[in-house]
């Protein structure tokens, strides 16, 4: 980045701050611009050495806001590009600039991208949507409209491609559905919802998962927050972990809650009505079990629920067609998606409820 190179606006807006109007610390910032975004969203640009807005005027997404520089606290040309609240510019995010969440050293020259991506990321409103990666690792929501069926798909992000499973669910209790996901290589990753939309940066919760099946869920009511019941793929033990924090999981507190595994796929949901966790077993043959969670973190019973199971996903679902209610949506091998409505008496009658799904790997889902 060169003395004087064009910074353009990430997003349309209304600026709230530009060179030393509205500055409240010019010694470190320099020449700076903030753009209110609106609910409590701002970008922030400082450091330029000159300013072509003013206080109060509207500007669009890509509009020239001034020349890059080095003004301020600055140890050479470049732009701090930073995504922040309006209230207190407190960073949204980890410290730092969203390229650089750890800071910076003296004398780092750093390049901002200065955009933001090229769709809002939305959070995730319902667990009645379906959330969906595609064949290009594009991570997509297909927000449901609690009719039994779904408005348009929304993007949440790309780079998906080398996620194993994919998981929706409020992992922080702050009211806000986060994202949960296990890669390739064994590393747990916490999305943490944002209440305007979108997500914080990530937080690595867990390592070496390389070797399990895991599905996310509160099976102790006494706890706080929703831990991870994961099943050892080399001994078919099922084991339950804590997250005592609302972040990391707690591995040296982790509970056997189940032997003989190995050849069931698991899944979690309320199946029964009961205000208790229960978990979910598909078998070869493509029968379908509950095992029905006692709130304390074992199991009551279980029993066969369904036959002819034989989906490439099959994910847990709620408020799909209404407050309340709660089901499985199940992708066949043609692409197809089927709901199956859960009611206190087993299974209604499914329809089909989208398609066109033969490339995407379902999140909350093993992806069979």
């Amino acid at each position: 980045m060169a003395m004087g190179d064009d910074i353009s606006a990430s997003a349309s807006g209304v600026v709230r701050t530009a060179g030393n109007v509205n500055n409240y610390n010019w010694n470190i910032n320099g020449n700076q611009v903030v753009i209110d975004h609106g609910n409590n969203f701002c970008t922030l640009y400082n450091h330029m050495s000159s300013v072509a807005v003013k206080v109060g005027q509207s500007v669009t997404r890509g509009q020239y806001l001034g020349g890059a520089g080095a003004t301020g606290a600055a140890d050479g040309v470049h732009l701090h590009w930073d995504t922040v609240q309006c209230s207190g510019h407190y960073p949204i995010g980890k410290f730092g600039s969203y390229e650089y969440p750890n800071g910076f050293y003296a004398g780092q020259r750093i390049t901002s991208r200065n955009s933001v991506p090229a769709v809002w990321n939305p959070s995730i409103p319902s667990r009645g949507d379906l959330v969906a990666v595609d064949s290009a690792g594009v991570l997509w929501n297909y927000p449901a409209n609690g009719s039994g069926a779904f408005e348009p798909k929304h993007q949440i992000g790309p780079g998906w491609t080398n996620a194993k499973t994919v998981w929706t669910i409020d992992w922080n209790s702050d009211g806000v559905n986060d994202i949960v996901t296990q890669w390739s290589d064994g590393i747990l990753r916490f999305y943490p919802g944002r209440s305007t939309g979108g997500f914080y940066a990530y937080q690595k919760i867990g390592a070496s998962w390389n070797g399990w099946e895991i599905a996310p869920g509160k099976l102790r009511n006494t706890d706080k927050y929703p831990g991870m019941i994961a099943k050892e793929l080399s001994t078919g033990l099922l084991y339950y972990y804590p997250n005592a924090s609302g972040n990391w999981l707690t591995t040296d507190s982790r509970i056997e809650i189940g032997h003989g595994w190995t050849n069931l796929s698991i899944n979690v949901m309320d199946f029964n009505y009961d205000g208790n966790l229960d978990v979910l077993a598909l078998n070869p043959a493509d029968d379908l079990y509950a095992y029905f969670g006692n709130g304390a973190g074992g199991f009551s019973g279980n029993r066969k629920v369904g036959a002819g199971w034989a989906f490439e996903a099959i994910a847990p679902t709620f408020g799909f067609i209404g407050s309340g209610s709660r089901g499985l949506q199940g992708k066949a091998l043609n692409g197809d998606v089927f709901y199956y409505p859960v009611t206190t008496t087993g299974f209604g009658d499914r329809f089909r409820s989208a398609h066109g799904f033969g490339p995407f790997q379902l999140a909350n889902s093993q992806n069979l």
